[in-house]
């Protein structure tokens, strides 16, 4: 239960991540492998992560206001405790893939091919793993075998499209625009990720 508008638990469903941490979704699968409810997020309060079993990532205390006053110096907390400059490049890092996360929301707002569909959920629960693993600077969560999965998922979506022969500019619907910007956010994640 998470405290809501007028004091009343509005009930928050929890999810497992398609990675090694579980996080919540809007959406009706609620238990874990085990049957058993979820109650992990990435939502920090302050407290550094106690990692449980089967590297589920528990967080000792949850927010309960969207501000905390604790970043009014400009610095920012990591899940490790550790502290870092609002500016610093990791926390750059970690508004980016958060931004992706959001845009592929928006994408996902639209009617799509399951096979899309799926795909772009597997995306974003990669999304939420890779910025737990910049916010856990010694954490290794995202592995080979995750972006095999993911490359290999894309290659089966363009299997049956002709090869591109020209660029192809922004647009084309709203669900294509929104996935535009996914893109050349994803390009600014990337960037960023790689000067780190």
């Amino acid at each position: 239960m998470r405290e809501g508008a007028g004091g009343r638990g509005v009930r928050m469903p929890a999810v497992p991540s398609r990675g090694n941490l579980r996080v919540r979704e809007n959406g009706s699968r609620n238990r874990g492998r085990d049957g058993g409810r979820l109650r992990t997020g990435m939502d920090t309060g302050g407290a550094a992560p106690a990692v449980a079993n089967e590297g589920i990532v528990s967080v000792g205390n949850r927010l309960s206001r969207i501000y905390t006053r604790t970043g009014d110096d400009g610095a920012t907390g990591l899940a490790d405790g550790s502290r870092l400059a609002k500016d610093a490049p990791r926390v750059a890092s970690m508004g980016d893939l958060d931004e992706l996360n959001a845009h592929l929301g928006v994408v996902l707002a639209n009617p799509l091919p399951d096979a899309v569909r799926d795909t772009l959920v597997d995306a974003q629960h990669a999304l939420f793993d890779a910025g737990a693993e910049l916010a856990m600077p010694a954490a290794s969560i995202i592995d080979d075998a995750r972006v095999e999965a993911l490359e290999a998922a894309l290659d089966a979506l363009n299997a049956d499209l002709p090869p591109l022969k020209e660029f192809i500019l922004p647009g084309g619907g709203v669900g294509a625009g929104a996935m535009h910007v996914a893109r050349a956010v994803c390009r600014r994640a990337e960037r960023g990720l790689v000067a780190l």
